[in-house]
């Protein structure tokens, strides 16, 4: 029994040459290179961004320069037009569909820039749910390498043992026996993938993965634009100062689940009073959303006697998250998180599965995180009371407070 079908984007289920072609021709034009026909892209498309570019300049002219300035054009101008001309294939919808129908999960792995990866199957498969949809992401290697692959299937063994436990999982129908025999035959193909046994995977580390993200951007020289959506001072004031060494960050204060406007507006003013306190290496401003505590309320209805940590904070975080991914695919930024991980009483983990859903959703890459890794958590009580920050002993929704008092 095939348990998941993983796809190509580029040339598999999309055509994309076009928007491609004339995205890298910018770049080349704006470098004083000469252009290429499209029919010259079908011999330079293949092992992500940076090979399409190299293979366009030519080895001959191949300098760290002229790459620099091609790929900074080539960014903007496909970030932008990356769905003039992008189609789906004729039948490739049906197929999806019909995979479904049989049980079979399906997923997207690209060497495309993992940011345009929702905002592309959002606009062509608009009916059909994957269970991921990953471009090329700073922690695995561009395909063929394998270990972004592992990842994907290791996550549908996941999913797979969350139906077993009779939780609801979107687009992996159950089927009577699919658990025993969908173990059975990932032990096999696992052995079959390199002729090695799998070790049993282990916990993400978020801590990790944003690490690795750091250091990819420090070696390439750049400082990313982020937006994170802070929920009061004390917990921004490690990320803040953690952070902002390393991006261009706006904070984004989006609270409804504060029910007491002025409980919300003493945690905004204690936010920008902190941020004002600070000297940040790199610029560090703010934005607010408008105050709206009935989007909470309608977000969590019928969930209003769920205990602290369960079903209502799911539906919290995803309000929030999905406001803070849309914000900054309208605003342009880079990347997008949440301090909201550096609480020991809030789960990393679905914050973070929330939050690249998001991202892929909107198109924007979600920063992995888990702050109250390396002390982060340790951290921001010195530094609230450094700073005399305001320290409250509740979430902020009016449930919370009833537990509270």
């Amino acid at each position: 029994m095939i348990k998941i079908a993983v796809f190509d984007l580029d040339g598999t289920l999309v055509n994309s040459l076009t928007d491609l072609a004339l995205s890298v021709n910018k770049g080349l034009k704006a470098a004083g290179l000469p252009e290429h026909p499209l029919s010259a892209y079908n011999r330079f498309v293949g092992n992500g961004r940076a090979k399409l570019i190299e293979r366009a300049i030519g080895a001959e002219r191949l300098t760290d320069a002229l790459f620099d300035a091609v790929i900074s054009v080539f960014d903007r101008e496909y970030r932008l037009h990356c769905n003039d001309n992008t189609a789906a294939y004729d039948g490739c919808a049906g197929m999806l569909e019909a995979l479904t129908k049989n049980g079979i999960a399906t997923a997207v792995l690209s060497n495309k820039p993992d940011e345009f990866m929702g905002e592309i199957l959002g606009r062509l498969y608009p009916n059909h749910r994957f269970l991921e949809a990953w471009g090329q992401k700073p922690q695995y290697k561009c395909k063929p390498d394998k270990e972004a692959l592992h990842a994907i299937r290791r996550r549908a063994d996941r999913e797979k043992q969350r139906r077993e436990d009779g939780r609801r999982v979107v687009g992996l129908p159950r089927q009577k026996g699919a658990a025993r025999h969908g173990r059975a035959l990932c032990r096999r193909h696992r052995r079959r993938a390199d002729g090695v046994s799998f070790k049993p995977m282990n916990k993400r580390n978020y801590q990790k993965e944003l690490d690795r993200i750091i250091e990819k951007n420090i070696r390439d020289g750049v400082t990313p634009r982020l937006l994170l959506h802070v929920c009061c001072a004390p917990c921004s004031s490690y990320c803040l100062e953690y952070l902002s060494d390393y991006f261009d960050i706006t904070v984004y204060y989006f609270n409804p689940n504060i029910t007491s406007p002025d409980e919300y507006a003493y945690r905004l003013s204690e936010e920008e009073r902190y941020i004002s306190l600070r000297d940040f290496k790199n610029p560090v401003s703010m934005t607010e959303s408008d105050y709206d505590p009935q989007t909470f309320f309608d977000a969590v209805k019928g969930l209003e006697r769920e205990p602290e940590g369960g079903k209502r904070c799911g539906r919290c975080f995803r309000l929030r998250l999905e406001a803070s991914a849309r914000k900054a695919k309208e605003l342009g930024f880079d990347c997008f998180t949440t301090t909201l991980t550096i609480s020991p009483l809030k789960n990393a983990a679905l914050l973070n599965e929330i939050g690249e859903e998001m991202g892929a959703k909107y198109g924007v890459m979600w920063l992995p995180s888990d702050f109250k890794k390396k002390e982060g958590y340790k951290r921001s009580i010195v530094l609230s009371k450094e700073y005399d920050l305001y320290r409250q002993n509740y979430c902020g929704c009016v449930f919370s407070r009833k537990k509270e008092g």
